[in-house]
């Protein structure tokens, strides 16, 4: 029984797979095992296990096409290691990764713990003069303790905070996915599954660990379907999510515009839905989901998508709440307005000091870091993952955690 087990599900993606699974075996930590599990590709994909890792990795595949969470739901199955993290075929890690998480399990005795990440872009993103870059927020280089449920109440009123344990950046405890799955007769549930799975885990552990320090890259190429679809909605490779599900993709969400933002909520309510005992007293804030759904459409509309109809949507459920939605939406603007103006790390730190209670950490919410390939020596994920270990000085600050 190895301690860890790296899981990359795949599928089509052989030339961004070899750098994933490269990544994977560069651990300099020695008790793990790499799963990759091939979701019915049609490229060379078992011809790069076979070249980088035939004798140490493990390999399968399911006997049909499955849609993203069930096959990640099957890949579940092979996993032998006490400890999982899920590691997409777009995406590197460092080489100190594994040996990092562990020691934090050791010293915390934690059954969670979140990796920091950042973003790199890929030469076959769409946008020209993004491409070959590492982007990051401003670590501290702390480690956090995260109590479980203010997350929860920061995910359910903001729908997305920095340090939330995610199936892709996170090491989680075996015995915490096998009594999720015994609760709700699986750990990741449509349609975004590592949202859903956060959601649920999040109800087994009190606490978690937030490992604030640069670990983890999330790619962002054509091929990406989180990436693409939030920028261009309808590329090939997030029709093809959309096409491979079996059941509506809404079915819980008030919005059903094709958003980010409309997909995480859904995610959270078939969470809510899956285990009500543990998420019932959670409400999702109707005023910062509206305007997250108009933030996504307006970044789809400077890309040149059509969202007259998102626009309807948005339009359509505005109407059909009252008076106190309508103050909750000035309110959520202002303050979104007052965020973004130099009062924003005022506010934020007065409120700190008037509350004092625990949240997530940043250091330095406001700051990112563009590191470009050409400046630091990378001509792909695999390169700048390696080169984390040497990049820290540009991205750790080493000031104290930042409380928001």
């Amino acid at each position: 029984m190895p301690r860890f087990s790296i899981v990359i599900p795949t599928r089509n993606r052989a030339s961004l797979l070899r750098f994933a699974l490269q990544s994977a075996l560069d651990q300099n930590f020695a008790d793990y095992e790499v799963i990759v599990s091939n979701n019915c590709s049609t490229d060379d994909t078992k011809d790069v296990v076979n070249a980088l890792g035939k004798d140490r990795v493990r390999y399968f595949q399911p006997p049909e096409v499955l849609s993203m969470p069930d096959h990640w739901e099957w890949a579940l199955q092979h996993v032998s290691g006490k400890f999982v993290l899920l590691l997409c075929d777009d995406e590197a890690v460092s080489s100190e990764c594994l040996a990092s998480a562990e020691r934090v399990i050791q010293d915390r005795q934690a059954r969670i713990v979140v990796l920091g990440n950042g973003f790199y872009v890929h030469p076959s993103w769409p946008v020209e003069h993004e491409r070959n870059v590492l982007i990051s927020r401003v670590f501290s280089g702390a480690e956090i303790e995260c109590q479980s449920r203010k997350v929860l109440e920061d995910l359910f009123a903001r729908l997305w905070s920095v340090g939330l344990p995610l199936a892709h950046n996170s090491v989680c405890d075996m015995d915490i996915i096998k009594t999720v799955q015994k609760r709700t007769g699986r750990f990741f549930h449509q349609p975004v599954p590592d949202i859903s799975a956060c959601c649920l885990m999040l109800t087994i552990v009190p606490w978690y660990v937030f490992l604030d320090e640069p670990l983890i890259l999330h790619g962002r190429a054509k091929e990406s379907i989180g990436a693409s679809y939030a920028h261009f909605r309808n590329s090939q490779s997030s029709e093809e999510f959309r096409k491979e599900f079996k059941e509506a993709i809404f079915q819980l969400s008030p919005i059903r515009c094709h958003c980010v933002t409309s997909m995480i909520v859904e995610s959270i309510l078939r969470a809510q839905a899956a285990l009500p005992e543990g998420l019932e007293s959670f409400r999702v804030n109707e005023a910062e989901f509206y305007i997250s759904c108009l933030r996504d459409i307006e970044q789809l509309e400077r890309n040149g998508v059509d969202v007259s109809q998102d626009r309807r949507e948005l339009t359509q459920y505005r109407k059909k709440l009252g008076l106190s939605f309508q103050l909750s939406l000035m309110w959520a603007v202002a303050r979104e307005a007052i965020g973004r103006s130099p009062l924003g790390p005022l506010a934020r730190a007065i409120k700190h000091s008037l509350v004092r209670r625990p949240a997530i950490p940043l250091s330095d919410i406001n700051r990112t870091v563009f590191l470009r390939g050409e400046d630091f020596g990378f001509t792909n994920i695999l390169e700048c993952a390696r080169r984390l270990p040497e990049l820290r000085i540009h991205l750790c600050s080493g000031k104290p955690p930042y409380i928001v």
